[in-house]
């Protein structure tokens, strides 16, 4: 019914348009000639872009590559694989240790590494992680091209009662992951609380300082020394350091970090 009335409204006009010249023809083939390539070109484009969109972040790979290139040559990247306390449960972001030390290493290095490689920590922590996933965190963290890296797992499993041969076996993994990259590791241990039994909390600790000495890397024996159970330091829970005490971890953990990168980044 749209079609009729459209025929019955307009074909009258369009039959009393006069007849163009020949040459007028000519100029009119020509010029529908260049429209139709027009319009193809155009409908191409447009069922290109509707089969694969393109998000925005990758629309210009080179630029996307060059900018990867500059920051691998400017930045010595530390990755932090943790659990809620390397995350900063309970705290800001910025309150957390790892954005600590990452303030605290562009401020004490000297100024001959510092205008060579700006510091990046990446937070790598995740409330409830636990041992059996460090070597897949590593794997997935690879990709940001670290230059070092800081494990601290174990504590949920201490409170899981996870044997601390399957602790020590699942750490082993994510090292053995990080030396195939060739990549110095600092072991951040942890200890338990002695209800679990006095063997229990033995046997925990050592895994760390086995660890260490088996893979010949470095070792913070314990992130919460002076913290835990402070509770100046700590948040109600009496489990999770407050601001002040993430403050005191970043302290060691920084003075840990700026020797190992002394020793990496050469003048």
């Amino acid at each position: 019914m749209t079609s009729t009335l459209f025929d019955a409204q307009f074909r009258p006009k369009i039959a009393r348009w006069p007849r163009p010249r020949s040459n007028e023809r000519r100029g009119m083939t020509k010029s529908c000639s260049w429209m139709r390539k027009i319009s193809v070109l155009a409908v191409a484009t447009l069922l290109v872009g509707a089969e694969s969109p393109v998000p925005s972040w990758a629309a210009s790979p080179s630029v996307a590559t060059a900018t990867q290139s500059e920051t691998a040559a400017r930045d010595f990247v530390i990755v932090m694989i943790g659990d809620s306390l390397t995350q900063g449960y309970g705290v800001r972001s910025e309150e957390a240790f790892p954005a600590l030390v990452e303030k605290r290493l562009r401020e004490k290095l000297p100024a001959r590494i510092t205008q060579q490689r700006r510091v990046r920590v990446i937070n790598g922590g995740i409330s409830g992680s636990v041992t059996a996933e460090a070597d897949r965190r590593l794997k997935w963290y690879l990709k940001s091209k670290p230059d070092l890296v800081l494990i601290a797992l174990g504590a949920n499993d201490g409170f899981k009662g996870t044997p601390p041969s399957v602790m020590k076996a699942n750490l082993q993994k994510a090292i053995d992951l990080a030396k195939a990259e060739k990549l110095p590791v600092v072991l951040g241990g942890m200890r338990m609380l002695t209800n679990l039994g006095s063997d229990y909390v033995r046997e925990f600790e050592r895994v760390y300082k086995d660890l260490a000495k088996e893979n010949q890397i470095e070792l913070i024996p314990f992130l919460l020394e002076g913290v835990a159970l402070e509770k100046k330091l700590n948040q109600s829970d009496m489990r999770h350091p407050n601001a002040l005490g993430h403050q005191r971890i970043a302290e060691r953990v920084s003075e840990v970090l700026e020797r190992m990168i002394l020793r990496e980044v050469k003048p």
